[in-house]
């Protein structure tokens, strides 16, 4: 498990999950800071201290893990927009002919 948290921490390239932007979570920045100052081994066991009190937390809440430093809400419309305007398109709400009238409520 230890191994697995290592390789996926260190493993990631910069920017891979946010379509361009750099992006990074703030456990991987925890783990490099641990990793420099500490070594690989104190690194593994504070990150996964780390994860164990988040979990501990967010069971204890019955909520669900949302990272800081991520705006989900511009993650959302940006990976839905393109079927949104599609569905209005269709449904004549948007991007009406040149002739026609729009569709009325």
């Amino acid at each position: 498990m230890m191994a697995y948290v290592l390789v996926y921490a260190t493993s990631l390239p910069p920017g891979c999950c946010s379509g361009g932007r750099t992006w990074e979570p703030r456990l991987a920045k925890l783990f490099k800071s641990i990793l420099i100052r500490r070594g690989l081994k104190r690194a593994i066991f504070a990150l996964a201290h780390k994860i164990l009190k988040i979990v501990f937390v967010l069971i204890s809440r019955g909520d669900y893990y949302r990272d800081a430093t991520v705006d989900y809400e511009a993650m959302s419309v940006e990976r839905n927009a393109p079927i949104w305007i599609r569905m209005l398109k269709k449904y004549g709400y948007l991007g009406a002919t040149s002739g026609a009238a729009p569709a009325s409520c």
